[in-house]
C-alpha cells in the first residue's frame, strides 16, 4: 500500500485500520449503515481502496491519496452478499464476488458504475477473486454451500467446491475445477510490473 502501510477492515464495526511500518496504528470510522466488511483490495496505483460489504450489499471506495488517512469517497451499490474484489492489472476495472446472488460484479472505475453482472450455472457461493499476474485471468472460488454461514468444516456441501477461470478481456468463463471441499479464499504470485498495464490475451 502507498507508504509502506497496511490496512484492516473490520466485520464489526464501521472501521478501517491503518498499520505503518514502525507499527504505529491508525483507526478510522467509515460513514453509513453497518457494512459488515470482509475484504480489501487496493488498485495498482495505490490510489483507491475497495472495501466489501456483505451486509449493506455495497462497495465503499476510499481515496488514499493521503495513506495515513484514507477518505470514503463513493459507494456502489451492488448483488447481494459483496464478498471480495480485485482491480484488473490496468485498474480499469474492479471485480467483486456476490457470495449470496451467485453472480460476480464487474465496475467500471473510470466512471464507478456496474459495468457487467456475470451470471453462470458454475457459480455457486462465488467466495474467492484473483487475477493471474499478467492479467489475462480472473480466478474464482465456490463454495457450493447450502446458505450463507461460514460452516469451515464443508458439513452443509451441495457439492465440491470449484475455481473458475475467466478470461478477463471477453469475461467468458473457460475452465471449471473441481477443488475439493469449501473453496475459499485465492492468492497468485505478486504482480512486479512497476506501473499499471494492459492485461495480457488470454491463451
Amino acid at each position: 500500500a502507498p507508504g509502506g502501510r497496511a490496512y484492516d477492515a473490520r466485520l464489526g464495526v464501521n472501521q478501517l485500520a491503518s498499520v505503518g511500518p514502525e507499527g504505529d496504528v491508525k483507526v478510522a470510522d467509515i460513514p453509513g449503515e453497518p457494512g459488515g466488511y470482509v475484504a480489501l483490495a487496493i488498485s495498482p496505483d495505490g490510489r483507491w481502496l475497495s472495501l466489501t460489504a456483505q451486509l449493506s450489499d455495497r462497495i465503499v471506495i476510499l481515496d488514499l491519496a493521503d495513506p495515513l488517512a484514507p477518505k470514503a469517497v463513493r459507494e456502489i451499490p451492488v448483488a447481494d452478499g459483496p464478498f471480495e474484489s480485485v482491480f484488473s492489472r490496468d485498474g480499469k476495472e474492479l471485480w467483486v464476488t456476490n457470495l449470496d446472488a451467485n453472480q460476480v460484479t464487474v465496475i467500471d472505475t473510470e466512471t464507478w458504475a456496474v459495468s457487467a453482472v456475470l451470471e453462470h450455472d458454475g457459480f455457486m457461493q462465488p467466495h474467492g477473486i484473483t487475477r493471474s499476474p499478467d492479467g489475462a485471468w480472473i480466478w474464482i472460488s465456490n463454495r457450493h454451500q447450502h446458505g450463507g454461514a461460514h460452516d469451515h468444516e464443508g458439513g452443509k456441501a451441495t457439492g465440491k467446491g470449484t475455481v473458475i477461470a475467466i478470461c478477463a478481456a471477453t469475461r467468458e468463463v473457460a475452465a471449471e475445477l473441481a477443488v475439493g471441499a469449501y473453496a475459499a479464499g485465492l492468492s497468485v504470485p505478486a504482480d512486479t510490473a512497476r506501473a499499471p498495464v494492459a492485461p495480457a490475451a488470454c491463451r
